[in-house]
């Protein structure tokens, strides 16, 4: 599960355009901590 987050975060942070990088990784990283939080309560 931690690949496939990982793969879509770096999908998300290719497909954006490069001038926008700072907004796209924060967006990324919000995206990857909610796929880590449900991950993680789907363990539980």
């Amino acid at each position: 599960m931690l690949v496939n987050s990982a793969r879509s975060v770096l999908q998300c942070l290719f497909v954006q355009p490069l001038h926008l990088s700072f907004v796209v990784i924060g967006k990324c990283t919000i995206i990857s901590f909610e796929i880590l939080l449900t991950n993680i309560t789907k363990r539980t």
